[in-house]
């Protein structure tokens, strides 16, 4: 009697121990990502694909760098990548998880190496190399509506902020601080300066 007892004591322990082994098919996995100075990467893409079959899982590493896929399928082999912007991506190959197994499968990421390409194409110039100071247009129609009662060349060399008039100098204006012998003046092409200073203005 006290046989049988201890024999239905046995069984009444084992058999939760066999319905949970019927219940496990598949299997897991773990692991943490770090840089090259071991600090934790979080947002890294794991992907793990079964090789036989295709399938593939993923996950994402939480703050502190680490990652779970359950419910894998038993067997392999795996190959496992890590991803993530700016670090090279890290790959495992042949990885093999074991029936009701949590197989741990850590990665180290290097930053890549950032390479950047400067292609300098041929525009034209802002400034003219054969001529240098400044310079000023002046339109025909500010020319013609401009006030004046002797129609002077001094009252029109006094829309340029360049010019020093006359009046102010003493003689002929001036432009760019330059003496007024250096004054170049062109009507319509041709020269009109007053080379000895003989003229009235």
């Amino acid at each position: 009697m006290k046989k049988k007892f201890c024999i239905r004591l046995f069984l009444f322990f084992l058999l939760p121990a066999v319905i949970f082994a019927q219940g496990v098919t598949t299997g897991a996995f773990n692991g943490t990502v770090v840089a090259s100075d071991g600090s934790k990467i979080p947002g890294v893409l794991i992907t793990a694909v079964h090789v036989p079959t295709g399938t593939t899982f993923t996950a994402i590493t939480r703050a502190i760098g680490t990652y779970y896929i359950p419910s894998v399928r038993v067997g392999g082999p795996y190959t496992f990548t890590a991803t993530l912007e700016s670090f090279k991506t890290e790959k495992r190959d042949k990885i093999y998880v074991k029936l009701g197994e949590n197989k741990q499968v850590n990665f180290m990421l290097v930053l890549e190496t950032v390479t950047e390409t400067v292609t300098v194409a041929g525009i034209s110039p802002i400034m003219n190399t054969s001529r240098t100071g400044a310079s000023q247009n002046v339109l025909e129609d500010t020319i013609r509506d401009l006030p004046t009662i002797s129609r002077s060349l001094d009252d029109f060399t006094r829309l340029s902020p360049q010019m020093v008039s006359d009046a102010e100098t003493d003689g002929a204006f001036n432009a760019g601080g330059r003496s007024s012998r250096y004054n170049n003046i062109q009507i319509d092409g041709a020269q009109n300066n007053d080379l000895f200073g003989l003229g009235s203005t």
